[in-house]
């Protein structure tokens, strides 16, 4: 068991790793990584003390551990795709804008060498 432990603290500490070098980067924005940074420091958490995660599966009342965590991941997986949704809305509402700013410069800059 606590072979599985160690296992998993690397491979978090190992992904926390290549987030931070990543915003470093410039790769990742940092309000976009922290909610991986967040997830990570609660799989360390539950790693290093498992019977937390048994204790609110209790709490809720959930029989199986493990299906606490299927369902606290559908959860989280919601959230982040209706985060991207409103971002992608976000974006695509400023692409389109500069779109029609461009066209319109363009438009402009053509006026004023038709008329020369």
């Amino acid at each position: 068991m606590y072979t599985l432990q160690i296992v998993i603290a690397a491979i978090l500490l190992i992904w926390l790793i290549v987030i931070v070098g990543n915003i470093k980067k410039k790769k990742i924005d940092l309000r976009y990584a922290l909610a991986w940074i967040a997830l990570i420091f609660v799989g360390i958490i539950l790693d290093i003390f498992p019977g937390i995660l048994g204790a609110l599966a209790d709490l809720i009342g959930i029989e199986i551990p493990s299906n606490m965590i299927f369902m606290a991941a559908i959860i989280l997986l919601l959230v982040l795709v209706y985060s991207l949704t409103a971002t992608v809305s976000r974006l695509s509402d400023k692409v389109k804008k500069l779109t029609q700013e461009l066209a319109i410069l363009r438009d402009d800059t053509f006026e004023q060498n038709k008329d020369k």
